[in-house]
């Protein structure tokens, strides 16, 4: 019989099955809500947030995106320091154009994001994020996501996440760090 350690050590994916780089490195290409290509290096130089959700969502992407607006404004003229990126998990339904009019309704810059199946799940990759698709009532779907806003620092590298539980004090204390 094998001890609790050594059954967690055996069953647990080697990093690189997990994540083949650290989280964020990978490179990828994707189209933002103004249908330009866009790439990792295109922030290089900017701290960023970024957060992977979908336009549909009735509850965890807009309280999010919300709530980075929020933070940034707390900030204040440091909070423009931060680029704020929306990656959509969903080409089924995010165009670039629906993506332009849902980030517009949190009355500060964001970044919209979309792609192909394959570009997405690259980034998704990169990123550690899951996602999946949920049948719904009627032949649609919904989508289950990760929830963390990604904190990634002005040289590309992962500085942590704010978790939707967090409180907002704890959360600004990040940001705060990251532009010092």
């Amino acid at each position: 019989m094998l001890g609790v350690g050594a059954y967690r050590t055996r069953n647990r994916p080697a990093r690189s099955e997990v994540l083949p780089m650290p989280i964020g490195q990978m490179t990828w290409t994707l189209t933002d809500h103004q249908g330009r290509l866009v790439r990792p290096s295109d922030w290089a130089g900017r701290p960023v947030m970024v957060f992977f959700g979908f336009t549909w969502c009735p509850d965890v992407c807009p309280t999010s995106l919300a709530r980075m607006a929020r933070l940034r404004a707390r900030l204040g003229p440091d909070g423009m320091k931060f680029a704020i990126v929306f990656v959509s998990v969903d080409p089924g339904h995010d165009r670039p154009a629906d993506l332009g009019r849902y980030v517009a309704m949190f009355g500060t810059p964001i970044i919209g994001l979309t792609g192909t199946e394959r570009q997405l799940a690259r980034i998704k990759r990169g990123f550690g994020v899951y996602s999946a698709k949920v049948p719904q009532p009627g032949g649609d779907y919904t989508i289950d996501h990760t929830a963390a806003i990604y904190l990634m620092t002005a040289r590309g590298t992962l500085a942590g996440t704010i978790d939707p539980h967090e409180a907002d004090a704890v959360a600004l204390a990040k940001l705060q760090r990251m532009i010092r």
